[in-house]
């Protein structure tokens, strides 16, 4: 295979540097920018109040030369309103010395009424400059009083400046008129004089507009109209900031900044016009109801900010391209050498040991990581070449194991052949070792029609408890030549264990014989697990026998026997520690009550069954774990005539035929820890009352233990002294079993049929629903009601 792809140190170390210097820099532009962008916006802010003041402040200049210029000719006019020549020469002079302005009209009042003028002087300047004059009589002086300006400055005292209008006699031009009435000392009016202002002229006011590129100033009258404008289609005609937005659409930020001009507010903002954002400051103009407002487009403000970003940006990424080349030689210069010592130690992992690393006298980590793997590569070529004669002594051990395990399994006997003595005698067996070589031993012998039989425990495995087993199997036979008494037979094998045993082997031994003619069975023990007695009710209990001291322990020990006789259909299990020692992941063991449970009511099983059962109990409670102990048992069963067939041949002919009918018996438990002892001894003494039940004592009871576990846990929390009822009652060939609690509702078939096991209680459902033909749960009232049915 060739070398692995990898990336290189000194690339990812540079890679890493130049990201973080990236992303130092990138930080501190950004908030350069943005403190960038601050002051420019606040720079923006005072320019527009600064433009504002000044367009303020021409305008105000150019309307007050006006107003002074309106307060001359009044002042000129007493004493010769009855000279219409003398007006005229005012009104030129007047012209002459502004010459913005369009024109100057004098309205004498007839007799003090200003609606009767006695007559009017017009003085305008015309297209080419020259001025024109009119002057009208009574008559015609109507025509000029009935103009919006003229009636405009009837309603103030004092002067004032008009809302745009269009002037006929000059080509329709737009101008704005500034009036002012002359009073007696009465207050009565004498005589109006009212100067003509182009708008056009009023433009002049707003200067150039330097700084920002796009900024502009507008003039708004107290009504709202348009009085200075960049764009001249707003004042060509008298046009409204109302109607300029609804040509935009009904712009509400028009609206908005109209708004606040004619309410003579005042202030600097940022506002959305036309979809745009602008600065805009604005204020009312002294002595008029007009406002004026400059505006700045924000675009324009953050132009210069978005340049400096630009160029922060180039100048990071050229840092970080310069540092970058620098960076790299720098590097590459210093861990060169770490990729010789690198590829040394990747060929050394292939298992190439001869490889040459390149030595580098340094005093850093590359010279003591050059000096560490030539002291590691000698290290490995001799632990190498330990391990490969370890090996091959291991492969010789296991040879050797492998031999000693084959013999140790022809020491184990033939499978006996009840027909060839003729004996009502069932025997089968089961060895499974945990190891090469196990610590578990049987074998039997038959001679003159005694079976003479032994089961042995040696605490230890492997090679010493396989060479144990032979010696203990060779006495075995010495020991059947001159003895035929277990405890005798014992003595033997004791005395013979003493003088060649280990003191830290422990070793426990079972020496049987049985009669195969009468059942007569004597035992005798050496410390071992007692047998089991599996009556022919049904019932399994442990056969209660002295246990004497384990095999070898002292010399010449007396050791006491034990007789038991076989009745029909009775069975005897051995078995070693290894069955209860069985232990699962969470460290539970078996457990000898297990084994008791399971075998109550087996009476209906053959020998072969019983053991093949319990191995798979095991196997499922074990689960994956491996297990470190031999399981070894030896059955028997006794009695053709209550042989397993036979049994099973009766109770055949039982469920063929018509099973006559048990009255029911009602039975009421409070829950405790003898609710299910008693629960189990009611079911007990029910199935007595008919054969046909008799074989169906424990599965019924397994069953009632199992639906009465999960009623108390859920229905009842657990809780004591809560009322149970049970019911049992055999009708047309058919036990139906009824449980109900006053309880909370709960229904314990939530396991559908078929169903993995996923949990303790699902793994109790499935098994009822195994045991029983059919169960069904209802809640009726306040109760749970179970109902469990068997088909007899």
């Amino acid at each position: 295979m060739g070398k692995k792809k990898y990336v290189s140190l000194r690339v990812k170390l540079l890679a890493y540097v130049c990201l973080l210097f990236m992303l130092v820099f990138t930080a501190i532009t950004v908030l350069m920018v943005q403190q960038t962008k601050m002051r420019s916006e606040e720079r923006a802010r005072l320019f527009a109040s600064e433009l504002k003041e000044n367009v303020k402040l021409r305008t105000e200049r150019q309307m007050d030369q006006i107003e002074n210029i309106v307060s001359g000719i009044l002042y000129t006019l007493p004493g010769r309103m009855d000279k219409p020549g003398d007006m005229i020469a005012v009104s030129e002079t007047a012209l002459r010395l502004d010459t913005f302005l369009q024109g100057v009209s004098v309205v004498v009042y007839a007799d003090g009424q200003p609606n009767h003028g006695a007559y009017v002087v017009s003085t305008m300047r015309t297209a080419d400059g020259t001025l024109s004059h009119k002057v009208l009589a009574a008559n015609l002086a109507k025509t000029f009083m009935n103009r919006s300006c003229y009636k405009e400055a009837l309603a103030q005292p004092e002067g004032c400046w008009s809302e745009p209008f269009m002037e006929e006699g000059l080509d329709h031009v737009p101008m704005v008129c500034y009036s002012h009435q002359l009073q007696d000392g009465n207050g009565n009016s004498l005589a109006m004089v009212m100067a003509h202002l182009p708008l056009s002229k009023l433009r002049f006011s707003l200067g150039m507009q330097k700084g920002y590129e796009g900024n502009f100033s507008i003039i708004l009258s107290d009504q709202g109209y348009f009085i200075a404008h960049p764009d001249t289609t707003l004042t060509s005609r008298p046009t409204t900031y109302q109607e300029f937005a609804e040509r935009k659409g009904g712009d509400t930020g028009i609206l908005a900044q109209g708004n606040a001009m004619i309410a003579g507010q005042s202030g600097t903002d940022l506002r959305k016009i036309e979809d745009k954002e602008f600065f805009v400051s604005f204020s009312p103009l002294e002595g008029s109801s007009w406002s004026v407002a400059s505006l700045i487009p924000y675009s324009s403000v953050v132009h210069n900010v978005w340049k400096f970003f630009l160029l922060m940006s180039l100048v990071t990424f050229a840092f970080v391209f310069l540092f970058g080349i620098l960076a790299y030689i720098y590097l590459r210069k210093k861990l060169t050498p770490l990729q010789g010592v690198t590829d040394a130690f990747y060929e050394m992992g292939q298992g190439n040991f001869d490889v040459e690393s390149p030595r580098y006298d340094r005093n850093d980590e590359i010279g003591r990581l050059s000096t560490a793997f030539i002291h590691l590569k000698t290290e490995l070529k001799q632990h190498v070449a330990d391990l490969m004669h370890e090996t091959r002594e291991k492969q010789n051990i296991e040879s050797e194991l492998n031999l000693a395990r084959r013999i140790q399994t022809r020491h184990l006997p033939a499978p006996f052949n009840p027909k060839k003595y003729n004996s009502p005698l069932e025997l089968e067996t089961l060895f499974k070792s945990s190891s090469e070589m196990g610590g578990d031993f049987y074998d039997y012998v038959v001679h003159k029609g005694i079976l003479y039989f032994v089961m042995c425990d040696i605490s230890t495995k492997g090679l010493a408890s396989s060479l144990m087993l032979t010696v203990l199997h060779s006495l075995f036979h010495i020991a059947l030549r001159h003895s035929n008494k277990p405890s005798e037979i014992m003595s033997s094998l004791n005395n013979g264990v003493v003088i060649s045993s280990d003191e830290e082997m422990f070793t426990t031994l079972m020496v049987g014989k049985l009669n195969l003619s009468s059942g007569e069975m004597e035992l005798c023990s050496a410390g071992h697990t007692p047998p089991v007695l599996l009556q022919a009710n049904g019932q399994a209990d442990l056969f209660k026998m002295e246990s004497n001291l384990p095999l070898g322990v002292i010399d010449n020990y007396e050791f006491q026997d034990a007789s038991l006789q076989l009745r029909p259909g009775m069975g005897v299990l051995f078995y070693t520690s290894g069955l209860e020692e069985s232990n699962n992941a969470e460290g539970m063991d078996f457990g000898r009550q297990r084994i008791l449970s399971l075998l109550g009511g087996s009476q209906a099983m053959s020998a072969r069954e019983i053991l093949d059962m319990l191995e798979q109990e095991v196997r499922q409670f074990v689960g994956e774990k491996q297990q470190t102990s031999d399981l070894t048992m030896m059955c028997m069963r006794w009695d053709a005539e209550n042989a397993p067939h036979a049994i099973a041949a009766r109770q055949s002919e039982i469920r063929g035929g018509v099973v006559a009918d048990v009255p029911a018996e009602y039975l009421r438990l409070t829950t405790g820890d003898d609710t299910i002892q008693r629960a189990s001894a009611f079911v007990d003494a029910y199935c007595q009352r008919s054969p046909a039940l008799v074989p169906l004592n424990f599965s019924l009871s397994l069953a009632l233990e199992e639906a009465l576990s999960s009623l108390i846990q859920h229905a009842y929390q657990g809780q004591e002294g809560k009322p149970v009822f049970l019911t049992m009652e055999v009708s047309n060939s058919r036990l139906e079993i009824t449980l109900s609690d006053e309880g909370q509702s709960f229904n314990p078939l939530h396991a559908e049929p078929g169903e993995a096991p996923e949990k303790t209680e699902e793994l109790g459902i499935l098994l009822l629903r195994r045991l029983m033909d059919s169960v069904s749960y209802q809640r009726q009232g306040d109760k749970d009601v179970l109902t469990m049915v068997k088909n007899l």
